[in-house]
Formats: C-alpha cells, structure tokens, sequence
C-alpha cells in the first residue's frame, strides 16, 4: 500500500535523523497493521490475562493481609516484606519469577525513585509510617 501512493512508512519509534530523511510529502506516519493486530487480543490471550491477573491479585491479597499483622507487630522489614510477597507467588501454579525486582519501602526510603533495600537501609514495616509496594508477577 505505502509503495503504491510513492509513500515511505516510517515507525513511531524511528529516531528524528531518519526521520528528517524522507521528505514531509512522502512520509506516512500511521499506525502498523501489526502494531493494530498485536495491541487486539484474541480471546484465548484475554483468558489468559485474567486468569493470571487473578492468581496474582490473589497473593497480592494474602500478603497483604499477612503484612497487616505483621506491622502491628514491627517485625517485618522492607526486606523481610518482599520475600514474603515473592513466597506467597511462588506457592501459585504457573508462577515463572518476577516481572522486576520488588520495590518495598518505607517512610522517607517511599520516596526514592527505584529504591532498593539494604542491609544498611533495611527499615521496619510498622503502622505508623507510609508503605510502598511496586511488584509484579509473571505467569504461564
């Protein structure tokens, strides 16, 4: 089709050079047919999803629900946390590892981008203080 109007498809993730290197008049700048057929999900891919999204709401659920004890108690530290959440997945069928490393964090270490306990910075989990968990699950 872009051959056929004298137009040169470029991709949405091409750099400015190249770019810059086809004439405005013959630069088409739609969306792929793939890109279109990769972003619909087939219903099997859908299923899928869910099923996945559910298993790993279901830990999310559990761990939370454990870490609400826990901090209670102030025996759980932002490392001791993400272990225990990774446990809990790991109990479930089809869990393949996680999808990043999980962010457990606690007061001031809530509002470091990307943080990363340490044995030096590990803080406990308690209730008087702001809890972050960024984390993610895969599955088949």
């Amino acid at each position: 089709m872009a051959l056929q109007f004298g137009k040169i498809w470029i991709c949405n993730h091409s750099s400015q050079a190249i770019t810059q290197l086809v004439p405005k008049d013959r630069r088409l700048t739609k969306l792929s047919p793939v890109a279109i057929m990769k972003a619909i999900k087939n219903p099997t891919e859908i299923k899928g999803m869910e099923s996945c999204h559910l298993r790993d709401a279901a830990a999310l659920c559990r761990y939370f629900a454990w870490l609400e004890k826990e901090a209670a108690r102030g025996t759980q530290t932002e490392i001791s946390g993400a272990d225990q959440l990774q446990k809990f997945r790991e109990e479930l069928d089809d869990f393949v590892g996680l999808s990043f490393s999980t962010i457990s964090s606690v007061g001031p270490n809530a509002a470091i981008v990307h943080y990363k306990p340490s044995l030096e910075t590990d803080a406990r989990i308690t209730t008087k203080d702001v809890y972050l968990c960024d984390s993610g699950g895969q599955y088949r």
